[in-house]
Formats: C-alpha cells, structure tokens, sequence
C-alpha cells in the first residue's frame, strides 16, 4: 500500500563568483541519500540542455526530485542567483510557484510545500535580465537541496551556470519626407530602429548614444538645420551640424524617430546630401579593474578611454557624488558598441511643385452590409505629401450628400485649425486633432482652412458617417470637391538671395465612390482565444477556451457549423459541465473586428435557442450549430455569441500547440486560432499490487505453496517519453520467483513486451521499451508463497521504478511505493459462499454499490461486512493531500432490515453516528435464508483526503464478509472492487 508522506525541499541557487566567470556547467547531480539522487539541469522551453541563451528568453531550470525518500519529511527549495537572472513566466496553474524573497542577492524561493509522493521533475523558468546583459555573461547558480524527515535533515549542493547570447539589433535610417526646392525647405527623417522581430530576446539597449546630422552645401552655410523635432538639448541649429544625445533607449521602444528641417539655399540643380553620424554605447557600462586589461565582463567590448568632459558616449554615464551611483572610473566599457552613418541625398530644383493628393474612399468595405437600414462611412483626405515642394497655405473641401443616405456623424482629423460649415448652419471652428460633430442629415458640409496655417507632408481627413435610406439595387454617387492654394516663402531672397518664381498657386481636385445597396446578409466573423491569456500549461490543467461569432450583418446567420476539434494532433478533452453561454449585441471596430472580449452592455446569459451543441465522441469533437443568430449592422456595434468551456490537457508530449475553430456553411468558411505551449514535466507514479485468483488489490489471502503474482507498475505521468524502464524489488524471504512478463498500456490497449530481464533484486525492460505521456510499463512477477512459510503474513515492502527522459536531457526520474501483503486463507463451513459487488453510482461524497451474498443451506443469524483494505491512486501524484486530515473510509448501508427467501429480518445495527462506521453488523431478529441470495445496498463513504478539487484518482478497496448460519458454522470470504474519485470544481 502506497504511504501518503508530505516532504518540503530546500533549494537554493547562490551565485559563489561574479557575473564575468566564464565556466558553464549545464547540469549537475548528488545524492540526498543513498539511492536517491538530484538532478539540476539548464534546458530550454522545448527540453534542449544549455550551455548559451538569448537574454530575455525564458528557460528552465529542471530540477528532479527522487519520491518516497523518507516518511513524513518535507522538501522546502530557494534560488539566488547572479543579479543578471530573474524568474521567467510561471504558468497561473504552477503547482509549485516561486517568488523572489530577497533582492542582494536575487533569492527565489517555493511558496508552497513540495511533496514527494512521486519522483517530480519541478521547471522553474528564468532568464538574463533583457537589454542589460551582456553578450558571453555568465549566469550562475548555486543549489542547496534540503530533504527534512523529523528531526534529521539531508543536505545537497549543486551548481550549475550558462552564457547569455546578445547582439547588436539597432539599424538607423534617414530619409528625406518632403520638398525639393532651391530656397525652400526639406524635411528629413532619422529613424532608430531595433530590427529585432522579438525585441527583449537577445537583443541590447542603447544605454547612451551621440547622434550628428550635417547636410553638405555647394557654399559653405548655404544650407542649414533649422529645427529638429524629437530631441532635447540639439546644439548646431541655424548651422549645418547639429547634434543630441539620445538617453538611454530601452529595446522595448522599437521605433525612436527625429525630423529634421533643413533650409535650402544651394542653387537648383545641386545635389545635396544629409548624413546622419552615429555611435552608440550598447546594453550596459562595465568597469575595468586594471590598465591595459581587457573588459572582464565581455572581452569584445568597446573600451571609452576619453575623458568625460569630450566624450559624449561617456557623458550620460552615472556621475553622482556619494549617496548615488557609482562614479566612472577613468577607462570604462559598454556590452558592445555601434557606429556608423546612413544618408539620403535631394537634387534641387527651380520651378515650384504645386499639388496634392486628394482621395474618397470606404474602408473596410467587406466588413459592412451596405443594406437598407445599415450604416457605412465615407473617408475624404486631403494629403500634401505627393511630391509637392510648396507647402498648401489653405484647403477648402466641400461635399454634397446624395439621396439614399442619412449623415448622422462628421470627424475632422487636421494639423491646423479650420472651420466647418455643416448644411446651411453656421460655420464652427474646428482645432488641430481629431473632432467629431453629430449632425441630423444634413445636405452636405464645407471644411476650411484659413491662410498662413502651412500644411506641408500632412493630411486633412474627414470622416462621414451615414445610414443607407434607399432600397437594395440602388446606385449611391457621391463626390467630393478640394480647392486649395500653395504658399509662397517670403523670406527666401532675404534669406538666401535664391528667387522662387510663380508666387502663390490655385488648384482644385474631385474624388468621387460609388456603391450599389445591397440585401440584407449575414457578415459573421469568429475569434478564438484563451480567456485568462495565459500560453503555457501542464498535463493535468484546464484551459480556459473561448470562442466569439460576430454577426455584423443585417440578416440572421445559419444555418452554420461551428467546430472545435481537441483531438490529434492535441489531446485534450471537454471538461463536463463547463460550456456556458453569452450574447447579445456589443461595440464593434470596424477597422479591427476580432476581439476576443467584446463589451456587450446588457448580456444575456445561457444556452440560445438558435444554438444546438453536439458534444462528439470522447467529449473531443465539440460542434454547435448555429441557426438563426440575429445580427446588428449600425457601424459601431454588432451581435455577438460568446461560448466558453475548459479543455483538460492530457497526457501529450511537450510542446507547441494550436486550437482551431472553424465556422461553415450558408458560404462561409472562416476558422480562428488559439496557440498554447505544453510545458515540459518528467514524471513517474509507480503502484504495486497483488492478484490472486484474478483480483487485484494492496493485500490478499494466499496459503502457503499457493501461487499468486506482483503487478508493479510505473505510469508516465508528464510530458515527456521515458525509456531504460527499471524496477527495484528485492523480493521477501517467503516468496519464491516464478517468472515475469510485462506489457505497455496504451490508450488502444496492452501491447505485450518480450525480452524482460527477470532477475530479483533488478528487473528490466529492454532498451527500445518507451511509455509516451499517459501511458503506463506493467511488469508482473509469478511467485509462490514458500510452503515453509508459517508467518502471518508475506509482506514485500518496496518496489522502486526507474524511468530516463528521451529527450535530450536524458534525465532519471524514480518512484516507489509498497509495502503489500498476503494472509493465510479465510476459513469457510457451510456448503457454499457466493458473493458479488456490482458499481451502483457515485455522489460527490460516496460510492455506491450492491453487495449480492448467496450462503448456505440453513437460515444465517449473523452478516457482518466490513472494510479491510484500501488504496489511492491519484490521476496525478501533486493531487496527493499534504495533510491527510479524515484518512477513514466508512460503510454505509440504507437496508436496516435484512431479508431473504423465507425468515428474517435481520437489523442493522445502527452505529453512532448512524449508518456510518467500517463495518455493518445485521445480528438481532429472525434468522433469515439467504440460499437464494439477496441484495444489500454498501456506500463507501469518502474521507476528506479525497475531496481535493480538480483532482482524479482510483480507490481500490476489499471487504470481509462473514456469515454465521444457526448451527453457528462460519464462512469469511472476500470481494474487492474500486472507484474512480469523482473530480469536485473549485
């Protein structure tokens, strides 16, 4: 029988040498006791060991834990590290979690006891702190393993280490945005751009940098930098150099961007160049600790010898007197360095470029209806950056609205202030942004802006929101009008002595969209999402699954197929009772309508009658379908299905994962997609079990010289296949070892495995034997209990299994259970003793079975049924309770009064509490015969170790039942049986 034992493991990871140690060790081992060894090893998200990593990417630190070390001990860990370490992404359902306790140094520690009821392979995510550590850095760890078991304490220390892997991903662009013109204006743009496609892995902040940009002239000061918008601090202005420092740019800010305005006095026909010089010190400052040594913590480093007061790289470093940061030491160094230029080049021309672009459009057009009833928008803009070298000096858009439409909304998106004039109303003054005016249909609107407000690269747009009046065939026309005048540059002969002929400019465009309305139709998206947003699970979780139907149309949906398959390639399965309901109609975006978390302000919840679920075979193939589900076409809002349910994750190898809906029929064929990770865990739950006669249990009645068999098993719990399958089993004294065989269980059933090695104490499957994740290695030992043995009972105390990992961490985990133990044969008088126990449901709270006893010839006086035995085996060795609590399972029967074929009845004596106790005694009344048989109802009344929530398991259990007829002759016999623990929800 299996010893539920509580344990605590202390772990600790130190760092014993500073960051710049150069040694890795990627995995280390010792032993708590003899035979129970540690295991610490570095391997990556997909079980790869690790000498090197990128910063900022989470691996894990695999730490196997040996089961069954002592009774009643405890596993208690803690972590430090080097300071360039933190703990990565734990998963919400992390059994074990950690959090840092103590900052100098960075200390990790458990917040919940470890047991050891089965060998564990605890992962603990970390990573190099993100823009901040260096390329080569050595991250340490140093590990304190503490197994207490009363008052004696074992202790293992190892230490393990890895090399973080960073580089340079910054690249700098400049681009000219505007203007060609001699005596004019160009507008620039310089760009930092980390190039990272996942910034924060691997990747370096720029920790300080010096940017200079100089644009070149045909004549020394022709031309010159005017403004730069997006630095502080810019010296040179009015000059042809200015130059910044940029501060300190995490890797996080993929995008740092500077405008540069130059004007232009070089004559037309002159080719011009801007440059920008720039050099960046890279991740963090290091120090020297000696002349002429290189840096310590990354030899490649850029070393910064000049003094501070001419060094700009060396400025923005930590100067602060005592009490603040560390001063810098005359020689410094960063993580590494980056330098270099980038340029773009702009020939000059005489004649000015009047114009602009001018466009209307309906965006996202298959997103809408466009029906009687339905709403839909227009988008008018006006944009100066269409190759055009004189700055527009005033716009005037204008649109007359068609039949078949209703305006209900205007938005002006301007860089300068205008005036709006909506119908025949009163101008109003409209600032620089965004505004948005609800109008009544009005006849149509003018937008103006008033000269000496510049437009140069920028847009003006104006956003028409309207409702569709006329019947479905209709053709809606509508156009809108600009004029526009370009500004002339006053300064410029004063300035550059360069006269720019034309003057002022007059212009005008249309644009114009056309649409015919539509009938009314279903425009139905789907979105599929994890609810909690959490990516990463182990066997044994639930993830929490939602799927949303988006109905932006104007005719109901269906009939439609929505499916949702857990099967292969995955393996998870509908929790039961988890599917719930949610919809009506909530906001819509027009430009973005996959939103897993719509706001619907009146929900209504539960099960539509427009919705059917078809659950599937295995609780894996789940389907609705959809018949009916109304829809909303107003712009901003729609209707909405929300369903939701939780997935189990059984047993599958570790990895990467999707989870498809697809939602078909009535022409459409869209899918949506979940991505989750399962996280690798090495695990083994070993059980031993006796079988005599065909019946399976923890104890057993078998006589000397009888032959009866061991059944060991050892189930691959985790995520990750095992192979080099071991078992331990030093056979007692009062067996003898007959023979074994063995066989792998598999979800299609026992496959048989030939070619065991059958030799007590150690006895092994062959090599190419492998249990995948939820598949279990049974080996059956045939003994005989020595005819000599005189004993009570033959017990044998341990079975240990052994199991290594096939990744490539070939990691070896172990449990063990035990002890089990046979008695001499129960004595038997009467002519005959037939009993059966047949399954009669379960509660939350009991099992419930049927006890059919057949007995004798003569009317029996006594019946008495009572638990002998019982055994837990947990679906997952974590669900095993820390504190045992009510350890007792009682007997229950509703049958006060016994009867059968003739006589009786016989009274249960009732116990106190009533009906509960571990044996039921019917001994007072009328002798009654039970020669035909008769039926009692038995309830095995749980104790509170197994009401664990979202925990699963199998009790097996046996009964004695004893009957004594009226001549006083007695029959015991045994029957046994299980139940699997119903799961209870939190």
């Amino acid at each position: 029988m299996k010893k539920i034992f509580v344990r605590y493991l202390l772990i600790v990871l130190a760092t014993v040498q500073p960051a710049w140690v150069l040694a890795q060790q990627w995995q280390a081992s010792c032993n708590l006791q003899p035979g129970h060894p540690v295991t610490a090893t570095l391997v990556s998200s997909t079980g790869t060991p690790l000498n090197s990593i990128e910063s900022g990417k989470d691996f894990n630190l695999n730490i196997s834990l040996p089961g069954q070390i002592c009774p009643g001990g405890y596993y208690v860990v803690n972590i430090q590290t080097s300071d360039n370490l933190t703990l990565g992404n734990q998963p919400a359902s992390t059994q074990y979690p950690f959090v840092q306790t103590s900052s100098n140094p960075p200390v990790f520690s458990d917040i919940t006891q470890i047991p050891t009821s089965s060998g564990l392979g605890l992962n603990i995510p970390f990573h190099f702190l993100p823009g901040t550590t260096c390329n080569g850095e050595t991250g340490t760890f140093k590990i304190i393993i503490k197994a207490t078991c009363g008052n004696h304490t074992d202790s293992c220390v190892l230490n393990v280490s890895l090399k973080a892997i960073a580089q340079n991903y910054w690249k700098v662009t400049k681009k000219r945005l505007w203007g060609n013109l001699s005596g004019g204006y160009v507008k620039w743009r310089i760009v930092l751009q980390n190039t990272n496609p996942t910034p924060g892995i691997g990747d370096l902040n720029i920790y300080s940098g010096t940017i200079t940009d100089a644009i070149t002239s045909a004549i020394p000061g022709n031309n010159t930098i005017v403004n730069v918008f997006g630095a502080s601090g810019v010296t040179g202005i009015g000059t042809s150099s200015a130059t910044w420092n940029t501060g300190t740019i995490s890797v996080y800010n993929t995008h740092v961007i500077y405008e540069v305005w130059t004007k232009m006095c070089d004559p037309a026909g002159t080719l011009v160049q801007n440059c920008v010089n720039y050099s960046f010190c890279l991740g963090k400052p290091t120090v020297s600790i000696g002349t002429g040594n290189t840096n310590p913590a990354n030899p490649s480093a850029r070393q910064i010898s000049q003094p501070d007061s001419v060094n700009a790289l060396a400025k923005p470093l930590p100067t602060s007197p005592a009490g603040g940061p560390v001063l810098i030491p005359p020689k410094s160094f960063c993580c590494a360095s980056a330098s270099g230029q980038a340029c773009d080049t702009v020939r000059l021309v005489k004649q000015p470029n009047f114009g602009l672009c001018f466009y209307k459009v309906r965006p996202n057009a298959n997103y809408i209806n466009w029906a009687q009833g339905c709403e839909g928008f227009y988008q008018i803009s006006a944009c100066g950056n269409c190759g055009s070298n004189v700055p527009l000096d005033s716009i005037v858009i204008k649109d007359t609205f068609p039949a078949g439409i209703q305006v209900t909304s205007i938005s002006v998106n301007t860089p300068v202030g205008g005036q709006l004039q909506i119908g025949s109303a009163s101008p109003i003054f409209v600032p620089a942004g965004i505004s948005t005016y609800p109008v009544s249909s009005p006849s149509g609107f003018v937008f103006t802006t008033p000269p000496g407000q510049i437009i140069t690269d920028q847009c003006v747009t104006i956003t028409v929101k309207f409702t569709i009046t006329a019947p479905a065939g209709t053709l809606i026309q509508n156009c809108a009008h600009l004029n526009y005048t370009n500004a002339s540059f006053s300064d410029t002969v004063n300035s550059c002595g360069v006269p720019i002929p034309g003057g002022q400019y007059h212009g005008a465009a249309t644009a114009c969209d056309t649409f015919y309305v539509r009938p009314a139709q279903a425009i139905p998206f789907i979105v599929k999402c994890i609810r909690n947003g959490q990516t990463s699970y182990n066997v044994g979780d639930h993830i929490p699954f939602q799927i949303v139907i988006i109905n932006h149309g104007q005719a109901p949906l269906g009939p439609v197929n929505v499916q949702d398959l857990l099967g292969s390639p995955q393996n998870l399965q509908l929790v039961p009772g988890s599917i719930s309901y949610q919809y009506g109609v909530g906001g819509f975006n027009i430009y973005y309508p996959w939103t897993c978390s719509p706001s619907i302000p009146n929900p209504v919840n539960g099960q539509p009658n427009w919705v059917t679920l078809n659950p599937g075979s295995g609780n894996q193939n789940l389907s609705w379908t959809i018949n009916g589900m109304p829809g909303n076409c107003y712009l901003d809002s729609a209707y909405y299905l929300i369903i939701q349910f939780d997935a189990e994750v059984l047993p599958q190898s570790f990895g990467n994962y999707t989870n498809t809906a697809t939602l078909t029929g009535s022409g459409f064929n869209i899918s949506a997609s979940a991505y989750y990770n399962v996280m690798r865990l090495a695990r083994i739950d070993v059980s031993k079990k006796i079988g005599v006669n065909g019946q399976w249990g923890s104890t057993g009645f078998v006589n000397p010289g009888q032959n009866f068999q061991y059944q060991i098993s050892l189930c691959n719990t985790g995520s990750v296949a095992l192979n080099n399958l071991q078992v331990q089993d030093a056979l007692p004294g009062c067996v003898q070892l007959l023979g074994c065989s063995g066989y792998i269980q598999t979800s299609q059933g026992q496959q048989p495995v030939s070619g065991i090695s059958c030799s007590a104490p150690n006895f092994s499957f062959p090599a190419s034997a492998t249990i995948q994740p939820g598949e279990c290695a049974v080996l059956v030992l045939n003994v005989k209990r020595n005819p000599q043995d005189t004993s009570a009972q033959c017990c044998n105390p341990l079975a240990r299994g052994k199991g290594t990992t096939t990744d490539a961490v070939h990691q070896t985990i172990q449990d063990e259970d035990g002890p089990v133990c046979v008695k001499s044969s129960l004595c038997c008088e009467l002519e005959k003793m037939n009993i059966s126990l047949q399954p009669a449901g379960l509660t939350p709270t009991a099992a419930n079975f049927n006890l059919n006893i057949v007995a004798g010839n003569l009317p029996i006086q006594e019946v008495h049924v009572s638990l002998l035995d019982y055994h837990i085996q947990y679906s997952y060795p974590d669900c095993k309770p820390a504190s045992l609590g009510d350890s007792t399972m009682h007997l229950t029967s509703t049958l006060t009064s016994l009867t059968g074929s003739s006589g009786g009845p016989l009274v249960l004596q009732y116990p106190n509490p009533p009906y509960v106790n571990q044996q039921l005694n019917w001994i007072l009344g009328t002798p009654v015969s039970l020669n035909s048989g008769t039926n009692i109802p038995i309830s095995m009344v749980m104790p509170h170790m197994l009401h664990i929530s979202c925990c699963t398991g199998r009790v097996y259990f046996c009964l004695l039942v004893e009957v004594k007829d009226v001549e006083c002759r007695i029959c015991q016999k045994t029957v046994c049986g299980y139940f699997d623990i119903p799961q209870i929800k939190q």
